[in-house]
């Protein structure tokens, strides 16, 4: 899968293929950015996923699910709205 990244300063596109690893692409999901991360959350492909990913624009990549660690995770949900409260990611609603 290759991704797609804008340069908000330079208005332009540039594509970058993807190393290590990449989750799995979903629909209706939420990404909030925090401490140099971007944090995707839930969303629905084959199935619907309540998993919080990391991606790393510093390093251009996504971080192994076994490289971080995520103490608990919400219902699993698709379709809903998150916002970014000082350090803290707060998820409401959904499906």
């Amino acid at each position: 899968m290759v991704r797609d990244i804008f340069d908000g300063v330079h208005l332009y596109w540039t594509k970058v293929p993807p190393t290590r690893y990449t989750p799995e692409g979903r629909e209706c999901a939420s990404m909030s950015y925090i401490n140099n991360h971007i944090y995707m959350f839930g969303g629905l492909s084959r199935e619907l996923h309540k998993d919080t990913q990391l991606y790393s624009p510093e390093l251009m990549n996504w971080l192994m699910p076994n490289e971080y660690k995520i103490r608990s995770e919400p219902m699993p949900r698709y379709q809903h709205s998150a916002v970014l409260y000082y350090d803290h990611i707060i998820v409401f609603g959904g499906n």
